[in-house]
């Protein structure tokens, strides 16, 4: 059971830009979209088949075949720096043996390999997510206004779902352009201490 979150090790690495990608350009996106949407004049449809939450969903079953591509592809890219570690600052994976942490350093297809496996678990988690939250969302909505006929209830709890929900999607969306710059732009590149030695 343990091995099917493996993915999940992506949070484990440690580099000195990460939490830019992982937390505060997510967090800061998701706060200022969740606002945007509670002060629109003219309410925007979050659940139902037009809803904001069923047209992302067709871009994550999308995203999703793209992630588990993208894994396989650079697991079998045949290109020897790939299995060089990352220059620059460091970008270590710890782990945990006792009270003890070790700190891997992580080669370029090692780094890219737990990217691509992590964004794939999250798009799928994300899927799985806004499907159970479109077929309850009727049933949740009705208990919360059994509980309170004002209905504020009900939209706190969609407000913290909206601002839960697009945390993840804006995570998914951050991480991508990075691993997007990795595969397009920063793999094809020379170390720059080898060019300096050349």
């Amino acid at each position: 059971m343990v091995k099917a979150f493996s993915p999940l090790s992506y949070l484990k690495i440690k580099h000195s830009e990460k939490n830019v990608y992982d937390i505060y350009a997510p967090i800061c996106a998701s706060l200022v979209l969740t606002i945007l949407l509670f002060c629109l004049p003219v309410s925007v449809q979050i659940f139902g088949s037009s809803g904001i939450v069923s047209r992302l969903l067709n871009l994550i079953a999308i995203l999703s075949g793209f992630y588990i591509a993208a894994l396989a592809a650079v697991a079998t890219f045949d290109r020897p720096s790939m299995d060089e570690v990352m220059p620059g600052p460091p970008l270590n994976l710890e782990r945990k043996k006792g009270k003890n942490i070790r700190k891997e350093p992580l080669t370029r297809r090692r780094f890219l390999s737990i990217m691509f496996g992590y964004l794939s678990m999250l798009s799928i988690s994300i899927y799985l997510i806004g499907v159970l939250s479109l077929t309850f969302a009727e049933n949740i909505k009705l208990i919360t206004y059994n509980i309170d006929s004002s209905e504020t209830l009900t939209k706190v709890v969609a407000y913290i779902f909206i601002l839960l929900f697009s945390f993840l999607v804006c995570q998914l969306v951050s991480i991508t352009s990075l691993g997007i710059y990795y595969l397009s732009d920063r793999i094809h590149r020379e170390d720059p201490k080898k060019v300096n030695t050349k």
